[in-house]
Parts: C-alpha cells; sequence; structure tokens
C-alpha cells in the first residue's frame, strides 16, 4: 500500500523559514538557504507513537528509502533552485554526498546544487 499527502507546512529552522508541500506523492522541501539542510540534520523529531515515544534525529540518509518504500518523492530546494531529489522517481540512482554519505534513490540537482551543498556544508554559519 502506497501513501499520498497534503501537506503546507511552514518550519523554523534557526530563525530561518522552510516551507514542506505535499500533493499527492510528491513533496518539496524549500529551505531559505542550503545550509539550512546540514541544521535539519541536527533537529530531533518526535518519532510516530506506534514507532517510539522517542524523539530522533533528522536523518537524510535514511529518507530516500522510507519515500522510496512509500513510492513518494521529495525535491529539496533553496533560494536558487532545486538541490537533491530523493524517493521513488529516482530509484536507479545512488549519491554519494560529503559527510552524509551514500543516498540511494537520490540524484543531485545539477553541479551548481552540489557547490551550493558543498560549500554551505564547510562555510560558517
Amino acid at each position: 500500500m502506497s501513501l499520498a499527502i497534503e501537506a503546507d507546512l511552514e518550519l523554523d529552522l534557526a530563525g530561518h523559514k522552510a516551507v514542506l508541500r505535499a500533493t499527492g506523492k510528491h513533496l518539496e522541501l524549500r529551505l531559505a538557504r542550503a545550509k539550512d539542510l546540514f541544521i535539519l540534520r541536527q533537529v530531533s523529531l518526535p518519532l510516530p507513537s506506534i514507532v517510539s515515544s522517542q524523539t530522533s534525529p533528522f536523518d537524510l540518509a535514511s529518507m530516500p528509502n522510507v519515500l522510496n518504500s512509500q513510492g513518494l518523492s521529495l525535491t529539496i530546494a533553496d533560494g536558487q533552485g532545486a538541490l537533491l531529489y530523493m524517493g521513488s522517481d529516482w530509484q536507479n540512482n545512488n549519491l554519494w554526498l560529503p559527510t552524509v554519505g551514500r543516498l540511494p534513490h537520490s540524484q543531485i540537482a545539477s553541479l551548481a546544487a552540489f557547490w551550493r551543498l558543498l560549500i554551505a556544508r564547510f562555510s560558517p554559519a
């Protein structure tokens, strides 16, 4: 059984706005800046009670498998455009991202996106 989602959420990541929108099987996470992706990795998210009563850090490395298993796709973008694609639309792709590691079912959006992520990861806040 696959999942369909309708969502329009606004998030605050260390004072920077992020928006998650979803329609059907496609989600888009729009970040204010590429660096916010690495800030998001430090956020603890509550797990559904059927899984655990604990919180868990956002795990970027496991996200593509979760999306793919539910037939969902995610575009992660910043103010300059798409950064990463993940999930079922990219199930035959594998990506390696510095400091994150291997991301199955994922694709970097462009060479410019790769450089934005690399610079964001190693630049000071």
